[in-house]
């Protein structure tokens, strides 16, 4: 009964405080530390709580039936690509970040760069790459319908009238094109810290909910090169992201 007792007011804890740290549970539950460790596993691996990789906060799970609200999209995505993203840093040793529209640009949700290897800076969550300058927003636009492509180039188009990519619109619809063909977007070359990226959609019902990038070096390795050897483990990233989106929806 103990047990139950300190299970549930852990949740509570969690579900009040999210996102939260161990400390943050442990001043407002008063639990030791070590019991706490030993409650929350065993909730994240019943898929009640869940910790992204970038920060380590404890969040309610979207899924959980103890959620009051409907899951938010962005909540969902982060949850459901933690072992993903984890897997595919262990695979390719680059790191990936996990980014959605918002607006006229991209917002990052979740990154696996903390896991690399290679010091390439992380980027927080809530950065918001550039919609005509990076391999991220660049696949978006390239893989979302007509409609919304319209809407956010016309927004591009009013807030940032001198953007240097929307003084050709024949060449950029060109590129966009090519993205798509290829099944994959590459970073511009107006980004110069020494940075390239390659990023692919999340589709779902064949429309982009999200994307995801593979960072690297310029100096260390080729784009060819990357794309020949990871290309297809970053698809199937994203495939599997997917996948979870739809098993969640049923």
């Amino acid at each position: 009964m103990q047990s139950l007792q300190r299970g549930l007011a852990v949740i509570k804890s969690v579900k009040s405080l999210e996102p939260c740290s161990l400390h943050q549970i442990h001043q407002d539950t008063n639990l030791p530390k070590p019991t706490l460790l030993r409650i929350l596993a065993t909730l994240e691996k019943q898929g009640i709580v869940f910790r992204p990789i970038d920060d380590k906060r404890y969040r309610l799970s979207a899924n959980s039936f103890l959620s009051s609200h409907t899951p938010d999209m962005r909540v969902v995505l982060q949850e459901v690509s933690v072992p993903i993203l984890m897997d595919l840093c262990r695979e390719i040793a680059w790191p990936s970040d996990l980014v959605v529209r918002d607006g006229n640009s991209m917002e990052v949700i979740a990154s696996n760069r903390i896991l690399s290897p290679f010091p390439i800076k992380p980027t927080p969550a809530g950065h918001h790459p550039d919609m005509l300058l990076t391999a991220v927003g660049r696949a978006y636009l390239a893989f979302t319908d007509a409609t919304e492509r319209a809407e956010i180039l016309e927004g591009i188009k009013k807030s940032e009238p001198a953007h240097p990519l929307l003084q050709n619109l024949a060449a950029l619809k060109t590129r966009l094109a090519e993205t798509k063909a290829k099944g994959y977007g590459v970073r511009s070359k107006f980004k110069y810290d020494g940075h390239a990226a390659i990023a692919v959609p999340v589709l779902v019902e064949g429309r982009p909910v999200a994307c995801i990038n593979l960072f690297y070096y310029k100096s260390a390795v080729s784009q060819e090169n990357l794309v020949s050897d990871h290309l297809s483990k970053l698809t199937a990233a994203a495939s599997a992201i997917a996948a979870r989106l739809r098993q969640r929806a049923n």
